[in-house]
């Protein structure tokens, strides 16, 4: 398994990192954000083992790095870092957002830094991954054969500016992760809570705008509507897309569901609360957002069909007919005596069908409705009324 690092320092009012090199990682309103929800973890025991290596560091004879131009600088007269609760709950947040995008740009564009409030005058974050244990992270961190160029990590470690750290690991999709927060205050939290050594559900906002978020095409469960006036028919709650991010490791994208943002482009259907409803006969494409991209599903409303004859054929047999519907792939034919209850009597295809059991002396009504091709759905509604026919 491969090994990742990052490392960056916020000092003085800028963002620079272990090199010295400016970077800018400014939040963009974009205005699209996204949560995403991802099972990780946490070993937050191993994690603050890690607190007695780096002050055992920062305090011995190791404290050294080199500088730009290959000379040694040996480090005195360093302070331990003080364990601070705080930095460690937004290590823990930050590690669940490496799992996604290993970046000090955070999933919704903004830097690693807006994780924390204003309470700290310096801010320095390392980040690596494919490291099972404290000792082995802490130990790639040392970066002891590096030149100044790869000691970023270690520089951030021995750093005088800083007096407090928080240190997360977290293991999603079979890759484990750690986090150094390190920073200045003169307000360290030190109330000290239990290590967190659970399997969490922890949510990482995005952004579709930001740079290195990748959206794939969203999907919804409807791709086209058909009904009749006055019928309703359910939207889609949610849509559905896979989020991944230009440097992602290990995994290609998590599934994510948002909330679509519906319109349509016809008087020909309403949408109340959540469903789409059939006003007249027509065509009308409804438009969904979500994720920052559209979506179209094209609705039909059919006119409700028209019985234009019923005709006696035979003395037990009468003949439905009745107009065809442009977009109808079935129908389905109903009757009922004077006072009773409307009962399917045949599906066809056809726009015509003799029903072979009339009785005289009785009072025949009908009605037509279209259906699916598969029988299994309306795609219209009926005249209640129907036509009648008297068998004499």
């Amino acid at each position: 398994m491969g090994h990742l690092f990052r490392c960056v320092i916020y000092t003085d009012q800028r963002r620079i990192s272990a090199d010295g090199m400016s970077i800018h990682q400014v939040r963009i309103a974009y205005g699209s954000a996204i949560k995403l929800k991802i099972k990780l973890t946490y070993d937050q025991t191993d994690a603050r083992s890690m607190l007695k290596l780096i002050n055992d560091f920062r305090t011995g004879s190791s404290a050294w790095y080199y500088k730009q131009d290959g000379s040694k600088k040996r480090v005195k007269d360093l302070k331990k870092l003080t364990y601070d609760y705080t930095l460690e709950k937004a290590a823990k947040q930050r590690a669940a957002e490496i799992a996604l995008s290993f970046s000090h740009t955070r999933p919704n564009g903004s830097s690693c830094f807006t994780v924390l409030g204003s309470k700290y005058e310096l801010l320095g974050e390392n980040i690596c991954g494919g490291f099972k244990t404290a000792e082995d992270a802490f130990a790639a961190w040392m970066e002891t054969d590096e030149d100044y160029s790869g000691q970023g990590h270690r520089r951030n470690m021995l750093y005088a500016g800083f007096n407090a750290v928080g240190i997360a690991k977290a293991t999603f999709n079979g890759r484990t992760f750690y986090v150094q927060e390190f920073g200045y205050t003169d307000d360290p939290d030190t109330e000290k809570t239990k290590a967190d050594d659970s399997t969490k559900t922890v949510t990482v906002s995005t952004d579709t705008k930001a740079d290195g978020v990748l959206i794939s095409d969203v999907e919804t469960s409807v791709s086209k509507i058909t009904f009749g006036i006055g019928m309703k028919s359910a939207l889609p709650a949610k849509a559905t897309a896979k989020v991944s991010f230009e440097e992602a490791w290990g995994h290609d994208g998590i599934s994510a569901s948002e909330k679509i943002s519906w319109s349509t482009t016809s008087d020909c259907v309403r949408i109340v609360d959540g469903e789409v409803i059939g006003v007249e006969a027509g065509t009308a494409t409804l438009t969904a957002k979500a994720f920052g991209k559209k979506l179209k599903i094209k609705v039909t409303v059919l006119p409700t069909p028209k019985i234009t004859k019923i005709t006696l054929t035979k003395e037990s047999e009468a003949k439905i007919t009745w107009k065809a519907i442009d977009g109808a792939a079935k129908y389905r034919v109903f009757r009922k005596l004077e006072g009773g209850r409307w009962k399917r009597i045949a599906d066809t295809s056809s726009t015509s069908y003799v029903d072979p059991s009339v009785q005289s002396d009785e009072t025949y009504y009908y009605t037509v409705r279209c259906i699916s091709k598969d029988g299994q759905a309306y795609t219209s509604n009926y005249d209640k009324k129907g036509k009648m026919i008297v068998i004499q």
